[in-house]
């Protein structure tokens, strides 16, 4: 348990140091969402693209991986939505943000830290394909929900995901590290070279951000839903990221080697997407969409390590 400790801990400390940098005042709210905007516009890019590049093809489009990932991820947001709409009474555009907390995975900001300090040979290629599911398929499809629950429309919906999917700079690494890595040719030396120095500020200043963003965050007035949804997040989604590994696995898909195993099943129990209360701000739900993050971000230090343990 103490070698968890090791491998966990220094995440979480850097995640409370960014809390009590920003609840003290050093780093001001709009200091923090800079942060926020250099990891996903430029360091999470590089590191993707980079990774991706010098990546065998084969690795990065491993499709039980994405097979598991993207399949266990619709269960636990189609698990979420059930709960809203049929027990909590919800509409389609909360329940769509609920579903989003149930499944979502804060896989960029908090993911490759922790995947990196246990299974660092996985913990890029993990965030590529990651990256794929998250940003084509699922975030997509949360805010399609959200906007037709909103008595908007479904064409323009789409046409906003549409465009907001090639406007995406981490996507835009994804698909130019995936193109490079099908030529026959190295990266520049030069080219690579920054690559490596922008992606590696990308663990440390993600983490600060993470504890930055939760300063402000108030779970008590929505604490209920926020532990069941957490509770989802964090139990849930791995227990059926196991599952359809196993089914996968039985109907004849290629095992996944361990390494990519454990960065598998870590990012399905990571707390919710921190950009949840973003999305959910523009329909006056952020509320909700902040507790969730706020209550499932503290409970993730307690079930990463215990699975941690488990899986070690």
């Amino acid at each position: 348990m103490l070698q968890v400790l090791n491998a966990t801990g220094p995440i979480y400390l850097l995640v409370a140091l960014g809390f009590v940098l920003t609840r003290t005042g050093v780093f001001h709210r709009a200091q923090i969402m800079a942060l926020g905007l250099f990891i996903s516009k430029v360091a999470l890019p590089c590191l993707i693209g980079g990774t991706l590049a010098r990546s065998d093809p084969r690795k990065v489009l491993n499709p039980t991986y994405l097979t598991t990932y993207g399949l266990a991820s619709l269960a636990a947001f189609g698990a979420g939505v059930a709960v809203a709409m049929l027990i909590w009474k919800l509409k389609l555009t909360p329940a769509a943000f609920v579903g989003m907390g149930a499944g979502g995975s804060n896989s960029a900001f908090m993911g490759y830290p922790i995947a990196l300090s246990i299974v660092p040979q996985a913990a890029g290629l993990s965030l590529g394909m990651n990256a794929m599911i998250e940003m084509i398929i699922l975030i997509p499809l949360i805010l399609l929900l959200a906007d037709l629950g909103a008595a908007g429309s479904g064409w323009t919906a789409l046409r906003r995901a549409a465009i907001g999917l090639f406007k995406n700079p981490i996507l835009i690494g994804v698909f130019l590290g995936l193109i490079w890595s099908f030529t026959p040719f190295e990266l520049p030396g030069v080219l690579n070279s920054t690559l490596l120095l922008v992606g590696a500020a990308t663990s440390p200043v993600a983490l600060i951000y993470c504890g930055g963003m939760l300063v402000g965050l108030n779970p008590r007035k929505e604490l209920g839903r926020a532990a069941v949804i957490s509770a989802m997040k964090l139990l849930l989604h791995p227990a059926l990221a196991m599952g359809v590994l196993w089914l996968l696995t039985t109907l004849g898909m290629p095992a996944l080697e361990p390494q990519m195993r454990t960065a598998l099943l870590i990012t399905a129990a990571l707390p919710c997407f921190m950009a949840g209360p973003i999305y959910a701000s523009k329909h006056g739900l952020a509320e909700g969409a902040s507790a969730a993050v706020a209550v499932s971000t503290i409970m993730s230090f307690f079930t990463l390590s215990a699975l941690i343990a488990f899986l070690h």
